[in-house]
């Protein structure tokens, strides 16, 4: 069964990408967000009962768990300048470590992101809003990073590999977004591990 949950939760949260769209969710105000979340909730919630009542609620988990993974993306695929994940994010959460999946689904999203961004041939607004994806899960998981060892696999996943923020995704985030194009999520990452070790830079290095 655990193999099957994890199968799931690696799929692709959305099957038609264009679906996630960072422009969009971002002019949707709190209550129009709960909306669209809470319809995912409740899909898992249904499919939760259902299972009870037929006697395969082991076998259906990882459907339960898959509904979950696609209102995480929508809280984790707008930028957070407006504090909205505060009131969107802990009643998935919650429901998420009812399987204690909330770690694996971030980190099958984070994998789902790098994929995305380093696909050329993918739209630069997808790219974009999987991005934030990225950024997102870093700030949500630093505070666990001392004490939570799945949240540090997350953050050495992303140090680990090579995201390639191509030109054409940076002169979008800079035209479009209005928003700086140097962050490194790679970088980034590591900088937080080697905080979280000790580990110093050398003396002659000023960056």
């Amino acid at each position: 069964m655990l193999k099957k949950i994890l199968f799931l939760v690696l799929l692709p949260a959305l099957i038609n990408a264009k679906t996630v769209n960072t422009n969009e969710l971002l002019v949707m105000n709190l209550d129009e967000l709960k909306s669209v979340i809470s319809k995912y909730i409740d899909s898992s919630q249904n499919m939760a009962i259902k299972s009870q009542k037929e006697g395969n609620e082991e076998e259906k988990q990882g459907d339960v768990v898959y509904e979950l993974k696609k209102a995480l993306l929508i809280v984790m695929a707008r930028p957070n300048r407006d504090f909205m994940s505060v009131k969107l994010l802990p009643d998935i959460e919650r429901n998420l470590r009812r399987y204690e999946a909330y770690h694996s689904t971030l980190s099958s999203l984070c994998s789902e992101a790098i994929r995305t961004i380093n696909d050329k041939d993918i739209d630069v607004k997808i790219q974009s809003s999987y991005l934030y994806v990225i950024e997102n899960t870093l700030a949500e998981l630093k505070p666990e990073l001392k004490n939570n060892e799945e949240a540090r696999t997350i953050y050495k996943k992303i140090a680990s590999e090579k995201i390639k923020v191509s030109k054409k995704l940076a002169n979008f985030r800079r035209l479009e977004k209005m928003e700086s194009n140097d962050f490194s999520p790679n970088k980034y990452a590591q900088k937080q591990l080697d905080l979280l070790n000790g580990v110093k830079k050398p003396w002659w290095k000023f960056w």
